[in-house]
């Protein structure tokens, strides 16, 4: 299933509780930028390739997060190659969990597709993020919803 989707921009503050994960483990506002990123690059990156609207969102995200290029080029690669790279992200950004999903989201539909590959992957890392599967079902039927209206208002 390939949906169309446009998210509105979102790039502010990601989280806002310095205290993120289990117990008092404190992840620094760096450390959660860059725990974004590498989410964002295995949603970007699901699907075996990255395309060019998915790469600027990542870049930009990778520039807040003060990580240089190479280091991006490395974990776009390891998201496009290997399937278990999300498995392996977060201590988790439990801080904000819907600014994250959304843009989680946005990285998934940059491209105009979201593939279910990239669903499936959205969907795990909300479980990580500990988001109620009946909110994921309820943003993911937004997204849907939207992406039909916009999509009938292109056809002629």
């Amino acid at each position: 299933m390939i949906l169309h989707f446009n998210f509105s921009p979102l790039v502010g503050a990601l989280t806002r509780d310095p205290t993120i994960g289990r117990g008092d483990h404190t992840m620094s506002d760096a450390m959660r930028q860059v725990a974004v990123l590498r989410a964002a690059c295995c949603v970007a990156g699901v699907d075996g390739h990255t395309s060019a609207a998915e790469h600027r969102i990542v870049k930009r995200l990778a520039a807040e997060a003060g990580v240089g290029a190479a280091s991006l080029e490395a974990m776009i690669e390891r998201a496009e190659t290997d399937e278990e790279f999300y498995s392996e992200q977060f201590r988790v950004l439990k801080a904000d969990q819907k600014e994250t999903m959304q843009l989680l989201f946005r990285v998934a539909v940059a491209d105009v597709d979201l593939h279910q590959d990239e669903a499936f992957v959205l969907q795990r890392l909300s479980q990580r993020l500990e988001v109620s599967p009946a909110q994921y079902d309820k943003w993911l039927k937004q997204v849907i919803s939207f992406l039909k209206k916009k999509t009938a208002r292109r056809e002629p």
